[in-house]
């Protein structure tokens, strides 16, 4: 598990509008490169950017923290 990238998918969802336009046309393709697991890509392609408290992340990353959540999902 690379919690590292799946925490780089999610600072690309916020910070990278071209990435997060690739990701919600297809997650599959924009994740292509990225050294993920089947869980962790599953898990990030079910996310619904929707549901995303943008607020929780940047806070997260700003304090570096060691987990985030998404929705109703921590990772660490």
């Amino acid at each position: 598990m690379s919690a590292q990238e799946v925490k780089r998918v999610i600072n690309l969802l916020l910070t990278d509008e071209e990435f997060r336009g690739r990701f919600r046309a297809d997650s599959a393709e924009a994740m292509r490169d990225l050294d993920l697991t089947d869980h962790e890509r599953a898990m990030l392609t079910d996310l619904n950017l929707s549901d995303v408290e943008e607020s929780d992340l940047v806070v997260a990353h700003m304090m570096d923290q060691s987990a985030i959540r998404v929705g109703s999902v921590y990772v660490s």
